[in-house]
Order: C-alpha cells, then structure tokens, then sequence
C-alpha cells in the first residue's frame, strides 16, 4: 500500500569541514543521491521523501565540488550498508542480520549488504 512505501524516507545528513559554497553544497548532494541510489532499493520513489542534505563549516580549505561529490556518493552508500547491518529488529519486524542470510542474498534486487 502507498502508506508502507512511505514509511521507507531515506534521510542523508552530510558535514563537512571543507570550505564548500552553496553552489557547492547542492552538487555534493545531487552527487550523493547516487550512493542512496546504490544502497536503496527502490529509491526516489512517487511515496517517499529520500532526500540528502550537505553542511559545510568552512573551517578547512576549499575542496573541488565534483570530488567532494564523488566522495559523498560513496560514504552514503556506506553508511546506509553499514546502518542496515548494524540495525536490530523491533517490534517483530525483522533486521537484515536476522534474516536467513542465504535467502536474503538470493532475494531479486538484493544482495549482500
């Protein structure tokens, strides 16, 4: 149902001591989006409201957005593996390391975390 789909928002939150504009900011996280991409499965959906959002202090040096960006994309993808496989299971719903790890990996669009 569209209520289940929603209940699956991904929200990427991404600091960063380099000096960035906002200019900058935006590209890092339009580039960012595709580790969400890599991780998520589906993602961007009509029902979700996945989104990533980049902060900068500025207190170390200027950094080339698009580098910044390619860095981000794989920290996001990452991080969100490295969430699900810390996650524990609540309620009776089940986290992916309470899954049969065999079925889970064969499962069509899955594979190891």
């Amino acid at each position: 149902t569209h209520g289940q789909l929603a209940d699956s928002t991904t929200l990427v939150c991404i600091l960063t001591d380099a000096t960035l504009t906002k200019s900058d900011c935006a590209i890092v996280a339009k580039m960012a989006h595709a580790g969400m991409a890599r991780a998520v499965d589906p993602v961007h959906s009509a029902f979700d409201g996945d989104v990533v959002f980049v902060l900068s202090s500025a207190a170390a040096a200027t950094v080339d957005a698009s580098l910044a960006g390619v860095i981000a994309a794989g920290l996001t993808a990452e991080a969100i593996r490295d969430g699900c496989r810390r996650a524990t299971g609540l309620a009776g719903m089940p986290a992916v390391r309470d899954l049969d790890r065999g079925r889970a990996a064969d499962a069509p669009g899955r594979g190891a975390a």
